[in-house]
């Protein structure tokens, strides 16, 4: 099955309709936006203008029939491919692993993606990976960009081709 990304989700929660249904087994070929949605597209934009409602959107909600609380939901992921030659990167003050470090820098970043590679003007080795993906959490409502026990924003070069990511099973749907 292949799921383009017309439909994009920003929270995730328990009672949300399946906009696509699988059967465990099922193979899904998903076509994600980049964590940005499309709204970076230049380095001399302000940041402050970046509408943060509308990032880090996850394609779905995906109803997995069979998956059921207190069971296990196994996703291997069997690839990952960049469409397009061009990524986005942001330094956000306050934001980030290194929030503490980078209080007054801001900065965009559009780069390019080539064989393999992000070009910063310094070639670096592109691991493509799956940015988001998870499960409904138990009795919350959680935005796509938080990381929790059901998944979320795991945006780890772990989350990648050949890899096998195990989520908790919470609600029936």
């Amino acid at each position: 099955m292949e799921i383009d990304n017309g439909h994009i989700i920003y929270v995730l929660r328990e009672g949300m309709e399946g906009r696509y249904r699988i059967r465990s087994g099922d193979i899904a070929i998903v076509h994600t936006p980049d964590c940005f949605g499309g709204l970076i597209w230049s380095e001399e934009q302000d940041w402050r203008d970046i509408d943060f409602s509308r990032v880090y959107g996850a394609v779905g909600p995906i109803y997995v029939e069979g998956a059921e609380p207190g069971g296990v939901l196994k996703v291997e992921v069997l690839g990952v491919e960049v469409e397009g030659d061009r990524g986005v990167m942001a330094v956000i003050p306050g934001f980030g692993l290194l929030k503490e470090d980078l209080k007054d820098l801001s900065k965009l970043k559009v780069c390019r993606i080539r064989d393999g590679y992000i070009d910063f003007g310094l070639k670096i080795k592109a691991t493509p990976m799956v940015p988001i993906i998870g499960v409904a959490p138990r009795d919350s409502e959680v935005p796509s960009v938080t990381p929790m026990d059901h998944g979320g924003n795991l945006d780890t070069k772990d989350v990648k081709e050949g890899n096998t990511i195990y989520f908790p099973v919470f609600v029936a749907d």
